[in-house]
């Protein structure tokens, strides 16, 4: 989902139900690699709901290299990233004594 997309979904959220609030942050993963998130909090029916977006910088190449004479460890990955390019995911969320994922194809039913 380009970011155009994105951005229209959360005005339609906008328009139809109100947003009560939205973060968006950016940290580092466990490979330094960068994430960031987008979330919108708004509610439908009563039911607080929350939606999610992760992007992270596509992945061009994954190196794997193997040590046969290191005890433990055996390999190691080098992966190489993309500068302009990100993927994207989306999830929804409802607030169920904590954020419980929405399976989208019981909602469309």
């Amino acid at each position: 989902m380009d970011d155009e997309r994105w951005d229209d979904i959360v005005d339609l959220i906008d328009e139809r139900f109100g947003i009560d609030s939205t973060e968006k942050t950016q940290t580092a993963r466990r490979d330094g690699s960068p994430e960031w998130r987008e979330t919108v909090v708004f509610n439908v029916k009563g039911r607080r709901m929350k939606l999610e977006r992760v992007s992270r910088p596509r992945v061009l190449d994954v190196k794997t290299f193997y040590a046969r004479r290191r005890a433990g460890n055996a390999s190691r990955e080098e992966v190489t990233y993309s500068e302009t390019e990100r993927t994207h995911s989306v999830t929804l969320y409802e607030w169920s004594n904590g954020w419980q994922e929405v399976d989208l194809s019981q909602i469309s039913r």
